[in-house]
Formats: structure tokens, C-alpha cells, sequence
């Protein structure tokens, strides 16, 4: 049986990327030059498979019994609740419309197309996690689920930004 090396640069890569998310005192990018590292190298869709791995080996494995569902997978929503107050996206409109010089209409407009990727890289991720118990076909799965949005560059950094904070849910960073 011949082994394809990507994976194994995956596998190199999510290792890497769990050691600087989890580290002491890490904030929650520290993880961000592994997964520039493969963005570059194979492109930014291809960073979806680093989450994979990390869903699949570190979140599944690890979460507690009270997020998981009945039928026993993780409910990303109870590792990671969906929170877009009204606040927050009028004060990140504000952050982006003073960054980049945007109109106040089209930083809004931003932040609502951020929201919306991020609502369909939620439902990603959770297919990932229902996925996980299913061993080699739900594997397959999941690969499909995230490889949906691989055209969709906001909502390939919601699942790497849902993976991080879902990781970090389940293995608390040490102070």
C-alpha cells in the first residue's frame, strides 16, 4: 500500500498547529504560522484539511460528555456558541470601516457576508464532528463537507477560527 505524503505533511502540520494553539500563556493565533505555512504551500482551501485532522483527533476524542449530543457526538454548539450580537457586528463594522477606509454601508456589508460564511462553515464543522464516530467513511465525509467551501475564503477562516476555539474548548490553554 503506497501512502499519499500530503497526509502526512497534514498530520506533521496539525501536530504543530495543536503544540503553538495549546502552548502556556498562547493567545488564540498562535497557531496562525502552521496554517499560513500550508496555505502557502498547497493553498488556502488545502488548510481545511489541518482543521480536519484537529476535529477528527483532538476535538472527538476529547470533548465531554455535556457537549455532546444523545446520539453522542460533539454539538459544536455547545463547545463554540453561535454569538452575533447586534453589538458586536456594529462594532466590528466600526473597527473595519476605520481600518480600510470603508463606507459605513460597506463595512456592514462585510461584517453580514462574514456572518453568513461563518454560518456555513458551522455547518461544516458540525458535519465533521457528526462524522467522526463513522471511522473511514465518516472520515470521507467530513472531507467532503469542508472541501464545500473551499471556494469560499471567508468561510474556510470560520472553520479554522470554529477548529481553534473548539480545540481550546476541549484542552484548556495553560496559563
Amino acid at each position: 500500500m503506497t501512502t499519499n505524503p500530503y497526509w502526512s505533511i497534514v498530520t506533521r502540520r496539525s501536530a504543530d498547529y495543536t503544540a503553538a494553539l495549546l502552548s502556556p500563556g498562547a493567545p488564540p493565533t498562535a497557531g496562525l504560522p502552521v496554517l499560513l505555512a500550508h496555505a502557502e504551500e498547497f493553498g488556502l482551501a488545502r488548510t481545511v484539511h489541518v482543521a480536519q485532522m484537529c476535529l477528527l483527533v483532538i476535538v472527538d476524542p476529547d470533548a465531554r460528555p455535556h457537549t455532546r449530543t444523545a446520539a453522542g457526538t460533539v454539538d459544536l454548539d455547545k463547545l463554540v456558541p453561535p454569538t452575533a450580537d447586534a453589538l458586536t457586528v456594529l462594532d466590528t463594522a466600526g473597527v473595519l470601516s476605520r481600518a480600510f477606509q470603508l463606507s459605513p454601508a460597506e463595512a456592514m456589508a462585510d461584517v453580514e457576508q462574514q456572518i453568513a460564511a461563518t454560518g456555513r462553515a458551522r455547518s461544516a464543522v458540525q458535519a465533521v464532528l457528526d462524522a467522526a464516530p463513522n471511522g473511514l467513511p465518516g472520515r470521507q465525509r467530513a472531507l467532503d463537507a469542508l472541501w464545500e467551501l473551499h471556494d469560499d475564503p471567508r468561510a474556510v477562516c470560520s472553520v479554522l477560527a470554529l477548529t481553534a476555539a473548539a480545540m481550546r474548548a476541549v484542552l484548556p490553554v495553560p496559563a
